[in-house]
């Protein structure tokens, strides 16, 4: 926090140092061609002044600019899913054998003994649940399923009755249970 006072003391610096030198309305002269200094600024054109000041205003504003932004990272939002997974009927699953996983993130979330899950996590406010995670996967020994977020969102909006989705708020989605898929068996 520290960093942050002292840029915005180097940004003030810089501001108040540029307009004491417009004020003082110094025009710097080419020593070579004994011509006032020119500079073109976009939007502004080609002017003939002290270059050197208008420079300090710039810094000075770019970085209280940038300071400004750093200071006040986005607000998080804090999202819910919900959902679980089916066992196969003829089988007996320890569900916690297994592994769940949200990808692209290392995070695993908990799932419970009947094959449930509760998923909490802050976001970025203005980034959705299915922006962030590109797929829930749970992988057992047994077999696995996946959910891909963003496909079954798109499919829930357009009132696709083979989404995964129950019920879709600003910050909550509700999955239908989800049977595992088993693996092949070798040799038979």
């Amino acid at each position: 926090m520290d960093q942050l006072y002292i840029l915005y003391g180097i940004s003030i610096l810089s501001i108040v140092f540029g307009f004491i030198a417009l004020l003082k309305q110094k025009t710097y002269v080419d020593k070579e061609t004994k011509q006032p200094t020119e500079i073109e600024i976009p939007l502004f054109g080609k002017l003939k002044t002290n270059y050197p000041s208008l420079v300090f205003l710039f810094v000075g504003f770019l970085l209280a600019y940038f300071t400004f932004d750093k200071s006040f990272p986005p607000k998080q939002v804090e999202w819910t899913i919900k959902g679980s997974f089916k066992k196969p009927v003829d089988r007996t699953i320890l569900w916690e054998e297994g592994t769940f996983k949200l990808i692209p993130c290392d995070w695993e979330p908990d799932i419970s003994n009947r094959g449930d899950y509760e998923i909490s996590l802050k976001i970025d406010e203005g980034i959705s649940f299915e922006d962030y995670i590109e797929m829930i996967d749970y992988s057992h020994p047994l077999g696995n399923a996946q959910i891909f977020p963003k496909d079954e969102y798109t499919s829930w909006v357009k009132e696709d009755t083979t989404s995964l989705i129950i019920n879709a708020t600003r910050s909550t989605r509700m999955y239908k249970p989800l049977s595992l898929q088993l693996a092949q068996v070798e040799g038979g």
